[in-house]
């Protein structure tokens, strides 16, 4: 791609057809980029106007000033944005490049940066900013009524006509509303045309993070307003010394001098909201500015969003700010909902209704498990459970040998994380331990020993589920008794409860 030629400075007299205005140079004004800016005097009308005359280097770059010019056209109706009149375009001789001419109003008070500068020392006052702010407000409120978005508004995109009128101006990154973009190749193209056309210190943090997902909407504009405002107040931007993760955060302070009111702080915070959600509207800006002078609303100014005005939270509603290098009070994000919880550990009871005592020999005790379904396994480890040795099963070469688990916390010890067990369950270890080295297996009527069907607990259930007994069965097995060496040997009057079981304990019937 060739360089675009290199603009000669034009000499005063020079005639010029703009469209169907011929234009004569008076004076050279300034320049930038590609850019020259003359003034000139319509032949036709006694008056002088401005002369912007561009070179592009292609087609694209003449559809993108064609598509500036198309909005200044959509927004000739509105006094508070520099006025279109005119314009050309033609090939420049012996290149692929065209030049532009494009003939606007005169603002002979020069820029708002000119009229800051020349007010270095005392700074502007509040009635000066509310009228500057009022002015650009109206501007921003004909292109957010027409769905167009500015996206570079700044002190340097200002200028002033000759009754000090602070106008719009420089629509060339003007778009509709954006989407956020949904695969990689929007990604980057977005991320391009953010670079090129926004100003960093005004940009908002959903243009600066894409991944948030947001749209590039009116509430970017009302984001660089806020931007806007503070430069007004304080000679500077917010973030101009900590820079994105300050944007990103809205972490910023106001300087202890100049002293403003706390009503135009106020609008300064809401405007530059991190989330967009939660930031006015232009018609509430408008409103907010018209208040604050105590005027009314200009005419032609409606709530189009029909949201009326701006509702400010109390203040145990907000969270206070956050200051520039400072901890922040606000919490993180996170996908965690809540503090992450031990998972409830499902039981097996026994049903003691049914089951039925026989002689002093034994106990037939009939077990139902209270198996969770498939689903309520989804979330759990495996690994994270010792693998339960029931009685009469007996381990084969083949099993791995599991670690011993460690000794469960007794009955008396209250409900916690780490102790997801009921105060009903004790634990067999210790002292239980000495009461149960006897052979656990007792035998029926039959003389077949009795012992926890391993059928009914499926291996990969049986490695987390605990075992609970009700309070009926505790007092039908007072009446229960164990074989020992030949004769009969009561149960301690103490309640009978079962719990989890070690690898190398085994359930007493």
């Amino acid at each position: 791609m060739s360089e675009p030629p290199v603009l000669e400075r034009l000499p005063a007299g020079t005639e010029l057809q703009v469209g169907s205005h011929k234009a004569k140079i008076v004076n050279y004004i300034s320049a930038g980029g590609f850019a020259h800016v003359y003034l000139v005097q319509i032949s036709e009308k006694p008056e002088f106007a401005c002369l912007k005359r561009v070179v592009v280097p292609n087609k694209q770059g003449l559809n993108l000033l064609r598509a500036e010019v198309e909005v200044m056209q959509r927004l000739a109706h509105c006094d508070y944005v520099v006025k279109y009149l005119d314009s050309h375009a033609s090939r420049v001789p012996n290149t692929h490049c065209y030049e532009v001419l494009v003939l606007m109003e005169l603002c002979p008070n020069k820029s708002l940066l000119d009229h800051m500068n020349a007010r270095l020392s005392t700074k502007l006052s509040e009635p000066e900013i509310l009228k500057i702010m009022l002015d650009i407000s109206q501007g921003v409120y004909a292109m957010h009524r027409l769905k167009l978005i500015h996206r570079d508004i700044k002190i340097e995109n200002v200028l002033i006509d000759d009754k000090y009128t602070f106008k719009l101006c420089d629509f060339g990154s003007t778009c509709p509303v954006l989407r956020p973009p949904r695969n990689h190749q929007e990604f980057q193209i977005l991320t391009n045309d953010l670079l090129r056309q926004t100003t960093p210190q005004y940009r908002p943090p959903e243009m600066i993070d894409l991944y948030r997902g947001l749209p590039i909407d009116e509430k970017s504009d009302i984001w660089a307003l806020g931007i806007f405002l503070y430069k007004l107040c304080y000679y500077i931007t917010p973030f101009e010394t900590a820079g994105e993760l300050a944007i990103l955060h809205t972490a910023y302070r106001f300087p202890s001098t100049p002293r403003y009111s706390t009503s135009l702080k106020s609008l300064i915070n809401i405007m530059l909201q991190e989330n967009p959600v939660y930031r006015p509207n232009i018609y509430q800006v408008t409103a907010e500015i018209c208040r604050m002078m105590d005027i009314d609303i200009p005419k032609g100014i409606e709530d189009f969003y029909l949201q009326g005005e701006y509702k400010h939270p109390p203040a145990e509603q907000m969270h206070p700010p956050i200051e520039q290098f400072t901890a922040s009070v606000i919490p993180m994000f996170s996908p965690f909902k809540s503090m992450p919880q031990d998972p409830v550990v499902p039981v097996v009871t026994v049903d003691a209704e049914k089951s039925q005592p026989t002689e002093a020999t034994g106990t037939s005790v009939d077990l139902k498990s209270s198996l969770p379904s498939e689903d309520s396994l989804v979330d759990f480890n495996m690994d994270r459970f010792p693998e339960i040795q029931l009685s009469g099963e007996n381990k084969t070469e083949n099993q791995p040998v599991e670690p011993e688990p460690e000794p469960m916390p007794k009955s008396g010890s209250k409900w916690s994380s780490h102790n997801p067990f009921p105060q009903d369950l004790i634990d067999l270890s210790t002292e239980d331990t000495d009461r149960a080295t006897e052979p656990t297996e007792a035998e029926n009527p039959g003389g077949e020993a009795v012992s926890l069907p391993a059928q009914l607990l499926d291996g990969s259930v049986a490695s987390f589920t605990q075992l609970q007994i009700s309070e009926s069965e505790c007092e039908s097995t007072h009446s229960a008794s164990k074989i020992e060496g030949g004769q009969v040997k009561p149960i301690s009057d103490s309640k009978a409860k079962l719990s989890s079981i070690g690898d190398n304990e085994s359930v007493s019937s």
